[in-house]
């Protein structure tokens, strides 16, 4: 069960910002299912589950920035807190899987200003949304799960991507008002796009990371408010583009 409190967090905060905002956004997510601190991939390497979400809906990252993604910055240091070394071989954290992919031209990657994760990514859709599975390594493959929940009834969770999917799945969900996204490792561990919703895992360990093109609208001057209060709105109206 999701952790009630998150409902009330995420309300406070949107009504706070006094602004929601929808548009066409595509992103693409990759999830860490491993509990906790794994040693030489410290945090993670987050390849075990990657997917593409597509439709009518924005992202809320308080504290977070995007930065575009580049050669430069995937080197297995560290900095970025998605960029670590793989036990499953050399190159093989997102970053390395999706800066060189023509499928997704432009990345940026949401981040805090120091590379650090942002513990809370929240959406706010508007009618239907597409999720497809795009690949993962992971010893967990077959029982990783993908889903979401409404803010409004966290105890109810939605799968989305079964474990032991195949490449390209896709599935499809409505979503009117606020969600957010979790990972189940069928080992006892739910992991939430609100780290403070996870159970099994600490409450400030991040299991998510996000990547998104750049933008092509001129954020609204309500939309720019927002980050002189720590809150950065991303919603990105981008045309869907297929995998080849």
């Amino acid at each position: 069960m999701v952790c009630n409190r998150l409902s009330i967090y995420a309300t406070t905060l949107l009504f706070a910002a006094g602004v929601r905002m929808a548009s066409a956004t595509t992103i693409v997510g990759a999830v860490e299912d491993y509990p906790g601190s794994s040693g030489y991939e410290r945090n993670g390497d987050f390849n075990d589950l990657i997917f593409e979400m597509t439709g009518n809906f924005s992202i809320i990252a308080p504290g977070g920035v995007l930065s575009p993604l580049t050669p430069s910055v995937v080197n297995q240091n560290g900095t970025i807190f998605w960029d670590n070394p793989s036990l499953d071989g050399p190159d093989l954290n997102p970053g390395y899987l999706l800066v060189n992919d023509p499928t997704f031209p432009g990345l940026e990657y949401l981040a805090t200003s120091g590379g650090g994760s942002v513990n809370s990514v929240m959406f706010d859709g508007a009618g239907t949304i597409t999720v497809t599975y795009l690949e993962g390594i992971t010893a967990y493959q077959k029982t990783d799960a993908l889903g979401w929940y409404s803010v409004t009834n966290p105890s109810t969770l939605n799968q989305l991507i079964p474990g032991g999917s195949t490449d390209g799945f896709t599935t499809t969900f409505t979503a009117n008002g606020d969600f957010d996204l979790y990972l189940s490792n069928g080992q006892g561990q739910t992991y939430s796009s609100v780290a403070a919703s996870n159970v099994g895992e600490s409450p400030t360990q991040q299991h998510f990371a996000f990547f998104e093109e750049p933008s092509c609208v001129v954020p609204e001057p309500s939309t720019q408010a927002l980050t002189g209060l720590g809150v950065t709105l991303l919603g990105i109206g981008v045309a869907r583009r297929r995998r080849g």
